[in-house]
């Protein structure tokens, strides 16, 4: 089961996502930036940026571009964090998430 869902085609609805550290709290996004990595059978399909709706509480959102769901099939995917400090972090840190791009009927 994909843990998200979106037609072919499509550019909504936003993906949206609260990053969690590997305790299981929020990852405070405060001066950092985040880019969302989708990938499929091994290669990068989209690596680009996420907007940060609120920061102390790790939310970020992906609004899909023009050509991001052409192709339907399943789709790892994971946000990259790099801190004001130059820190990386990837969320989720002990999986993928499965992104699932839904064949449109026309």
């Amino acid at each position: 089961m994909a843990d998200f869902y979106i037609k072919q085609g499509d550019t909504r609805p936003a993906l949206e996502a609260v990053l969690m550290d590997a305790k299981g709290n929020p990852v405070d996004l405060t001066g950092a930036t985040a880019r969302l990595h989708l990938a499929r059978n091994g290669k990068v399909v989209v690596d680009a940026p996420c907007i940060i709706v609120d920061a102390p509480a790790g939310l970020v959102r992906y609004q899909w571009a023009v050509g991001d769901t052409d192709q339907p099939g399943a789709y790892a995917a994971e946000i990259e964090v790099t801190d004001a400090g130059g820190g990386v972090e990837t969320c989720p840190n002990n999986r993928h998430w499965l992104i699932e791009v839904v064949s449109d009927i026309a």
